[in-house]
């Protein structure tokens, strides 16, 4: 399951932080089901998704191109 919404991520967005963010989600949602290290899932699931907002922040689509004098 986690594959094929990392591949309908990667297909959507190229630049792969849309998979990132899904895989993510799957995760923290799964970690609700499981009653064993569903907490650690969580956290996981937490981290991983404020580094794939930190990514989408710093993703050279929303650098500024520099102007040629």
């Amino acid at each position: 399951m986690l594959m094929m919404a990392a591949i309908v991520g990667q297909w959507i967005d190229p630049e792969g932080f849309l998979a990132v963010f899904v895989i993510t989600e799957l995760i923290h949602l799964l970690s609700g089901l499981v009653r064993k290290g569903g907490q650690i899932m969580a956290i996981a699931a937490h981290a991983l998704k404020s580094f794939a907002i930190t990514a989408c922040d710093a993703a050279p689509s929303r650098v500024p191109l520099p102007t040629s004098p």
